[in-house]
This record gives structure tokens, sequence and C-alpha cells, in this order.
């Protein structure tokens, strides 16, 4: 009987945000990657010296793939090329191995493709007031830890967003508390004005930090 090889690529995409270098996305670019699939559907092992090679499909509507790539033996992520910032892909693959066996399709994964580089935000506690301070500039994080750390304590990476407007992103804007060193963030306009109008006193504008994703889709 021919057995079927269990493909479920976890976290499709996400590699994205977990690795998120020029290299990984660009206008018309993104990377894939997915885990290795070490078992058949019934959970015995693969052998050992069968290779597992990988299929990846994409396309503009649900089920409908019109791009069909292999990746290659024992490969883990692939390149998808000829993106268009703006767009939706569904994305799926297939596992084979050289045995001549094969998986059905993983679970269809949608992916907006907005077609520019993450930067990771670096996140500070401030241990006085209990603030956070975020922060994509590494020259900041750098004078931060060196100089700043009896107040701030450096919390690492939390997210990923973008150093440049692109296709569907909006900027982050930027006060600091002149009286308690709180910071504020916002993506309203409005809001951004009323505290410069307002609330100048006590909230410093630091102008835009980064840029996010608001796009909505399903």
């Amino acid at each position: 009987m021919k057995r079927i090889v269990t493909c479920l690529l976890f976290g499709l995409i996400f590699a994205l945000y977990a690795n998120p270098t020029s290299a990984i996305i660009t206008t018309s670019s993104a990377e894939v990657s997915w885990d290795e699939v070490t078992t058949y559907t019934n959970g015995e092992l693969i052998p050992t010296g069968v290779d597992v090679g990988y299929i990846v499909k994409w396309g503009t509507q649900s089920k409908n793939y019109t791009e069909l790539h292999d990746a290659g033996w024992d490969q883990l992520k692939y390149n998808m090329t000829g993106l268009v910032p703006g767009t939706t892909y569904y994305i799926s693959a297939r596992a084979y191995t050289s045995l001549n066996e094969e998986s059905g399709d993983s679970p269809e994964y949608v992916y907006l493709h907005i077609g520019a580089p993450r930067v990771p935000v670096y996140r500070f506690l401030n241990i006085k007031n209990w603030a956070y301070q975020f922060t994509i500039s590494e020259s900041e994080k750098n004078y931060i830890i060196s100089n700043l750390s009896a107040t701030w304590k450096y919390e690492g990476i939390q997210f990923y967003v973008y150093a440049n407007r692109a296709w569907g992103t909006v900027p982050v804007y930027r006060f600091l508390n002149i009286k308690n060193w709180a910071y504020q963030f916002t993506i309203s306009e409005s809001e951004k004005n009323y505290i410069i109008s307002n609330l100048s006193a006590t909230w410093k504008y630091e102008g835009i930090q980064f840029y996010v994703g608001v796009t909505k889709y399903q």
C-alpha cells in the first residue's frame, strides 16, 4: 500500500517575521519556509536515507494555484518571485520522497504581499516608572544599553515593522513625556495633532519612528 507523507508547513510565511532581512522580502519576492517532514500520516518515521522534496504552489485565489515550483530535495525554504505589492496570495505545498511517495496539500496560508523588508523593534522597560520604549534605531538601542541601563532594561526584539513607507502601511508617531519619561505611540493623525496643539508642555513630539501594516484581508 502506498504511504502518504505528513505535510504540515508549520508557520508557512511566519518565517518572514522571524528572519525579516532584505534578502527575505523585496518589492516582488518573498521567502517561504517550513519545518522538515519526518513522518508518515500514521506516525511512522521516514526511513534514514530517504530524501524528502517539497513542491510550493501559490495563486491569487483560494485553491487555484497558478504557480507550482519544485523546491528540491531536503530544502526547507523557497523564494517566491513575481509578486505584486498589495496582492493577496494563497500558498500551499506538498512533500514527496525518493521512494515515489507524496503527501496531500498542506493547509493553505493567506499572505498579503506588502513588498518591503521588515526591521526589528527593540523594547526597553523603565524600571522606575514601568514605561516602555520602542525603537528600530541600532544607535539608539546601543546608546541606551551603554549609558542608561540603570533606568532602562533592555528586553530584546519584540516584533518587526517597516523602516520606510510601503504599500498598505501607516506611520507610527512617538511622543516623550518630559515629566516622567514615559513614551506614547500612535498611528492616529488626529491624536498626533491634538497632542501637538494642546499637550506640548508635557508631551514632546519625536516624529515618525517606523511604519506598520494596517490593511485587513481574509
